[in-house]
């Protein structure tokens, strides 16, 4: 079933930055997006059969090397097998990044980030219908230690009180209730959610055991806001991660001065923000205690993190 009634309805959203309409698979689609002033000077593009060849050259192309490294199962590139008379409706980026227009479905796009030829360093989110991929490498010391950090203290809480299961980043969580698949930064499951089958886990192939994916509400969700996520982590999943269920939802962006650490929780129609007591502690009721995000600089001048709990 479509997310989305046609696919004029839907869209590609490249690094938080640049967004393609998904009317592009039909020729009088293209043709209005590339001639209108919304289409980047730096871009070509063409349109053959359904098919639509993009070269973006400053975003792809420059960090292609990186993605691609030790990943022999990475298509390289994507015209090898392409044949514009099998009516395939698909946009190829830069020569290598296929998104099939059936991803702009549900269950189109978990088959497309669950197939063994999916760049496993890509991030791409399914959000009703808007495809969000994340392309440009996470910044070192205010996303990547950032959630390194948070998630070790977070893992050493939870392990303490053995009070459920944490997963990091790379673990894709669908719920098809909110129209939602997406990789959040960190997750967390108490162990009656998992009993429950509140959250469950989904093999790549029935009778496997390889678990690839979470279905359902995890009780906590954690985003480091980045650049490029910032209406996506603020917007978009805070809808669609209470439309599925989730109990709290944390977000962290340490970019600017300070660390703007924020815990929500449930109110009648949306989260809504807890507040933080005297000493800048926000309480979780789902882990049981109260947590600030705290940073300082290391020997050589970087930051280091802490989730200090209490």
């Amino acid at each position: 079933m479509s997310t989305c009634q046609s696919l004029s309805a839907c869209e590609i959203v490249l690094d938080g930055q640049w967004t393609i309409p998904g009317s592009v698979f039909d020729l009088s689609g293209f043709r209005e997006w590339r001639l209108s002033d919304c289409f980047p000077d730096h871009w070509r593009a063409t349109f053959s059969g359904g098919r639509v060849y993009l070269e973006t050259h400053l975003l792809f192309s420059s960090v292609y090397e990186y993605w691609a490294e030790g990943f022999e199962s990475c298509p390289r590139p994507a015209d090898d097998n392409a044949s514009d008379a099998d009516g395939s409706k698909e946009l190829i980026i830069d020569g290598w990044l296929r998104v099939p227009a059936t991803a702009f479905e549900l269950q189109g796009f978990r088959d497309w980030v669950l197939a063994d030829d999916f760049p496993e360093k890509l991030k791409a989110s399914f959000l009703g219908g808007r495809i969000e991929v994340r392309m440009s490498p996470e910044e070192l010391h205010t996303h990547t230690r950032l959630k390194g950090d948070v998630f070790a203290d977070l893992h050493a809480w939870v392990r303490q009180r053995k009070i459920g299961e944490l997963f990091v980043d790379g673990a894709l969580l669908t719920e098809a209730g909110a129209d939602l698949s997406t990789e959040p930064d960190v997750m967390f499951s108490q162990w009656e959610s998992i009993r429950s089958g509140r959250v469950r886990y989904v093999e790549k192939v029935r009778g496997s055991g390889r678990f690839v994916e979470v279905s359902g509400a995890p009780d906590l969700v954690v985003e480091v806001t980045s650049r490029s996520s910032v209406r996506k982590d603020n917007v978009e999943l805070a809808k669609r991660y209470f439309k599925a269920g989730v109990r709290e939802y944390w977000t962290i962006d340490a970019r600017g001065k300070t660390i703007d650490f924020r815990i929500f929780v449930r109110g009648p129609r949306k989260f809504k923000r807890v507040a933080a007591d005297a000493d800048g502690y926000a309480r979780s009721d789902v882990l049981g205690g109260s947590f600030l995000v705290t940073r300082e600089r290391n020997e050589v001048g970087h930051w280091e993190y802490r989730l200090l709990g209490r």
